[in-house]
């Protein structure tokens, strides 16, 4: 029996609580309109949800290095990157993807 701690699991752990905040955000964004206001309120929005992407990111890359032959987590990495607009560690993650 392996005594030692799956960090791995953990870290994927909290990043996924970091990231379950995301669908509140994304439902308040998708009921706004098309008024001045809710312009400015989805901004703001866009970029509480690109908070919680940075701050999941750590563990996730963290939890990558721990299980690199993980594609689930190179998926997420991969959408995380995208969503952030970090072209070239999106394009690695598709290389990873492509190999497996």
């Amino acid at each position: 029996m392996n005594s030692i701690p799956d960090y791995a699991e953990a870290l994927i752990n909290k990043a996924q609580l970091i990231l379950d905040g995301e669908r509140t955000i994304i439902d308040e964004m998708n009921s706004l309109g098309t008024s001045n206001a809710d312009y400015d309120r989805y901004d703001v929005l866009k970029e509480e949800k690109n908070k919680l992407y940075s701050d999941a990111l750590p563990y996730l890359e963290s939890a990558s290095r721990l299980r690199p032959d993980s594609m689930d987590i190179v998926r997420t990495l991969k959408g995380i990157y995208g969503l952030l607009s970090m072209d070239a560690k999106e394009k690695e993650m598709g290389l990873i993807l492509d190999q497996n």
